[in-house]
């Protein structure tokens, strides 16, 4: 047909196009789709009651302890109003009272929104205020961080009467599509969008991990070390998804997750057996190995929150060869991890295939299926996809699509490239715009940019992801300007509107940027 528009040709024959949109994601698995994560740790807690559950300096809890505290915050939560889908925002330092309160909110029947106190108060009135959050769960230290009329403090002292509340299970009133927390991510509006988390794919995302993962396949005698930051979502996993299957979690302290020498010695102090972080921070403990030998006792790492090298892998594996090794991949719109794979036994690094009842799709930018072995965007479908961005129905509707090819389903386009080889595996190859990870913490480097042209003086902007000799990872800003301009004055003016993670360590100061043929900044020319 002459007149066919090309665009319109399926170029796979029909066997491949049903193994890599069918028979790839065959990934149907029965559970209990109705217990959320709070009722399946409630069940920890009746196993065993007296184990200790979390510890966090010289502080511990154990699960009939943890279980009961939650329950009497979230009886008073209820008093509150606090019901399906309520939003509460929890701004505390890392502590037990963080987990506490997770499991509260859960238990109460509404929606958790996790906030780094160290975030600027502009950012942090910003989620609140968009969020529309009916309560603050906070510490009497951050009482003067924001200025929220309804805040609750939770910190476990004698005198605390939050804590009097009844202490026996809530009947839980929450369905599956109802949500479970709230994930503020960097937008590219210049503004942070937050990500609405269902409890089916939490509850799926456990039971998952639950079968895959080794140190919850085999919990007794297991021991989580969490060093991830609360508002990042991958300390759901250290968290809740830990605690629900009955293994220990110990928490490092805001010092302490940064030194080597402190983790070697919590990791010792404890037996700890698994960590989770990003592959950046695994390469400054191999590069510090002298200061952290217990690196070589885990049994299990898991990688998230960006790509992870072979080398690295390698790296491991010559450390200890009793060491399990996993690479988990997902935005936080899809719960955490939309793919994971074990790489122990593996000679190169793949992201795996689709968790249980998920699906990954890779598409051409007329969204049909590339052939195996040819990069297309990866798009995700299924239990793991959340219900859009909170109050944003206009990006919702750009990311958030209907899914081609199975009906009543929604597919997440994730902006990520890859490739599926014969066997079903998924090659992750970076990310399709500007958006990247910083020590797996994701960062539109437009909201940046945006916010350093606020600046009278500043003509023209870029910023790029570096890496060093060390392989540390970096943001560096690139401007021009008609006057010399003082560096720390932009670090200053972004200081007050973005995180830490998202202030560039450089600024350089340029005649003028430099600019591809077709008229687009050569991020690939700036300097190092």
């Amino acid at each position: 047909n002459p007149k066919e528009e090309i665009k319109n040709i399926n170029i796979l024959t029909e066997e491949e196009q049903n193994k890599i949109l069918y028979e790839f994601n065959n990934t149907k698995v029965d559970f209990p789709v109705e217990k959320t994560v709070s009722t399946l740790f409630e069940e920890q807690a009746e196993k065993n009651p007296k184990k200790v559950a979390v510890c966090f300096k010289d502080e511990t809890i154990t699960f009939k302890e943890l279980n009961e505290k939650a329950n009497s915050l979230a009886f008073y939560l209820r008093q509150q109003g606090v019901g399906r889908n309520t939003i509460v925002g929890i701004m505390e330092n890392r502590s037990i009272e963080v987990v506490v309160s997770m499991f509260a909110v859960m238990k109460a029947g509404g929606a958790y929104i996790p906030i780094d106190p160290t975030y600027p108060k502009e950012r942090i009135d910003y989620m609140l205020e968009t969020s529309e959050s009916k309560i603050l769960l906070t510490q009497k230290k951050l009482a003067d961080k924001v200025d929220f009329k309804n805040k609750v403090f939770v910190d476990l002292t004698e005198d605390n009467k939050i804590y009097n509340n009844p202490k026996n299970n809530i009947k839980n009133i929450n369905k599956p599509d109802d949500v479970a927390y709230i994930i503020f991510t960097s937008g590219s509006t210049g503004k942070p969008k937050g990500v609405m988390v269902k409890h089916r794919g939490l509850s799926n995302f456990a039971n998952f991990c639950d079968h895959y993962i080794s140190y919850l396949k085999n919990p007794e005698n297991q021991t989580m070390l969490s060093i991830t930051t609360i508002s990042f979502d991958l300390f759901e996993l250290d968290s809740v998804v830990t605690l629900q299957r009955g293994v220990k979690l110990v928490i490092a302290d805001d010092n302490e997750k940064t030194s080597p020498i402190s983790l070697n010695e919590l990791i010792k102090k404890h037996n700890v057996t698994a960590l989770q972080t990003t592959p950046s921070i695994v390469q400054i403990f191999l590069n510090n190995i002298k200061e952290m030998p217990a690196l070589k006792d885990l049994k299990c790492i898991i990688m998230a929150g960006e790509q992870l090298p072979l080398s690295l892998v390698n790296s491991l594996k010559k450390l200890s060869k009793d060491m399990c090794i996993f690479n988990g991949y997902g935005p936080s719109e899809t719960t955490v991890y939309s793919t994971c794979k074990d790489l122990t036994n593996e000679d190169e690094v793949t992201i795996g295939r689709p968790l249980d009842n998920n699906q990954i799709y890779i598409l051409d930018e007329n969204l049909k299926p590339v052939p195996i072995g040819i990069v297309g965007e990866i798009y995700i479908s299924g239990f793991g996809v959340g219900k859009g961005y909170l109050n944003r129905p206009d990006l919702t509707e750009k990311s958030f699509i209907k899914n081609p090819f199975l009906p009543d389903s929604i597919m997440y386009k994730s902006g990520d490239l890859g490739y599926f080889d014969e066997n079903g595996n998924i090659y992750c190859k970076g990310r399709a715009d500007h958006q990247v990870k910083i020590r797996g913490q994701r960062v539109e480097l437009g909201e940046i940019e945006d916010r350093i042209a606020e600046l009278p003086y500043i003509k023209t902007c870029v910023v790029a992801k570096k890496i060093d000799d060390n392989k540390h990872e970096y943001l560096c800003a690139y401007y021009t300007s008609n006057e010399q301009c003082d560096s720390n004055e932009i670090r200053i003016h972004l200081q007050n509107f973005l995180p830490r993670y998202m202030v560039p360590q450089y600024f350089i100061q340029m005649e003028k940027l430099p600019y591809t043929p077709n008229g687009k900044i050569d991020r690939k020319a700036l300097p190092d």
